[in-house]
């Protein structure tokens, strides 16, 4: 019998300007940047890296509260032998 994965969940926050409803659409489509230095490829990758380890990357945000970036990993599969006495 195998049991459901259990998952390790990362929560990197923000406090303060948030992302608008409008940019959180985007933020994971590479090449979306608003930034002077970088690619715009960090998060596309990271989701992609995630996803190929059986995770999510998610975000949500307010524009006051500031947003977060939410990983989920699964810690693996539990596997639960039975044992068969024989008299």
């Amino acid at each position: 019998m195998t049991l459901p994965a259990s998952f390790a969940v990362i929560i990197l926050a923000t406090i303060g300007g948030g992302i608008s409803r409008e940019r959180l659409e985007k933020i994971f489509r590479p090449f979306c940047i608003k930034r002077k230095n970088g690619t715009g490829l960090g998060l596309s990758l990271s989701r992609r890296v995630i996803s190929q380890q059986g995770g999510t990357l998610t975000a949500d945000c307010g524009l006051k509260e500031g947003s977060r970036n939410i990983i989920r990993l699964p810690m693996g599969e539990a596997v639960v032998e039975s044992a068969v006495l024989k008299s």
